[in-house]
């Protein structure tokens, strides 16, 4: 079991692989992708855009596609062919390079080095994004071995994480529901139904690409504004998953997926690999409830959560082992990597975050300059 030193190494690495999850479905930010679900569901007026291909909007696939010697071998070559089956590559690759090539060519040129056991070769975010669909791993001799034949397991990694944050859930979910034309119609968690406002999606995407893409790490709630405004699938009853809540999931499981494997230097298999939740927990109702005057009560609640901000600082950016998904006056959760030997109480991940997450809090305390608390952790199953 190596120590989260190792992590804090490989940082700058680690969050621009984290950049690939948060964009990993980009490409259904975009009326395109509208359009080829309507075509899936059966309306011909919309069959030019069921050849759109959300996950290959960077060109990696693309290029070894068109490529007129690939390098692959002929049965290679044409088991490709046959996955990816009709595809409008300039319609699909055109979402992005028409107008942003110098953001395509930071997604394919920026360099990605991981330390064993996702040290196989060299990545690029693009190729995070590109490689994300089980169809690239599945069977005995997967086709991705003969792109890479040292292996791809940091893209095998983020497969693992959709399938955790979208795939399971979607499992049953027939073409009984899909919509077949505009207005899209998304979903509260609660049925309520709503029309996707699809106006401001242009907008919204150079907005990304042009101010947070890169910086996505520093930015993360900047996302969500506009990802909350789109849809991971337009079919009925999953419509009420938004593109926020899809990419926010699987960049969390992912996240915990690259420190577990870092962790334990040992490459887990799909079927094996899972994720716990951390609980950093306090009792923020009496540390600022029982204060008489309500600006000494609004003092204490920020003091509160610039200690608990301390804490998701050095959880998510300076030894990257998880995210926070949700937080309140009784503290946050993270999504952690569950890790081999364990128990039930999570004591080998307490043991090695414990000391740093208590020290994070209690600066986050004595910057605002008030009060006494220590959190709990409490490790999920």
């Amino acid at each position: 079991m190596s120590n989260l030193v190792e992590l804090a190494t490989h940082r700058d690495d680690l969050l621009l692989a984290e950049i690939g999850a948060w964009l990993h479905n980009f490409g259904k930010y975009s009326e395109a992708f509208l359009y080829s679900q309507f075509a899936d569901a059966g309306n011909t007026a919309y069959s030019g855009y069921a050849s759109y291909k959300y996950q290959h909007i960077v060109g990696v696939v693309a290029d070894i596609y068109t490529a007129p010697s690939s390098g692959l071998s002929q049965a290679a070559e044409q088991r490709l062919r046959d996955m990816l089956g009709t595809w409008d590559v300039d319609k699909t690759v055109g979402f992005l390079l028409d107008h942003h090539h110098d953001f395509v060519r930071w997604l394919r040129e920026t360099a990605i080095r991981l330390p064993s056991p996702l040290g196989d070769r060299e990545y690029a975010v693009g190729e995070i994004i590109e490689f994300q669909d089980y169809k690239w791993y599945r069977g005995t001799s997967p086709l991705i071995h003969e792109l890479y034949p040292a292996g791809s397991r940091a893209t095998e990694l983020l497969e693992y994480s959709h399938n955790a944050g979208s795939g399971v859930e979607k499992e049953g979910v027939g073409s009984g529901g899909a919509q077949q034309n505009l207005p899209v119609y998304a979903s509260t968690a609660f049925g309520y139904e709503y029309e996707l406002q699809t106006s401001n999606w242009q907008a919204g995407r150079e907005k990304i690409i042009s101010e947070i893409a890169p910086k996505i790490v520093e930015r993360r709630e900047a996302l969500r504004p506009f990802l909350q405004h789109a849809l991971g699938d337009t079919r009925r009853p999953v419509n009420e998953v938004t593109l926020w809540d899809l990419s926010s999931s699987v960049a969390a499981f992912y996240k915990a997926g690259l420190a577990r494997v870092i962790l334990e230097n040992q490459w887990t298999q799909r079927q094996d690999f899972r994720w716990r939740t951390l609980w950093v927990a306090v009792d923020g109702l009496r540390f600022y409830g029982n204060m008489y005057r309500l600006p000494d009560m609004l003092a204490r609640q920020q003091t509160l959560t610039s200690a608990l901000e301390e804490v998701r600082r050095l959880v998510e950016d300076r030894i990257p082992l998880g995210l926070e998904v949700y937080r309140d006056e009784n503290g946050s959760i993270f999504i952690v990597p569950d890790l081999q030997r364990d128990d039930a109480k999570g004591t080998l991940l307490k043991r090695l975050i414990e000391q740093d997450i208590q020290q994070a809090f209690a600066v986050g305390l004595t910057e605002q300059a008030g009060g006494k608390m220590a959190p709990q952790l409490i490790v999920g199953k």
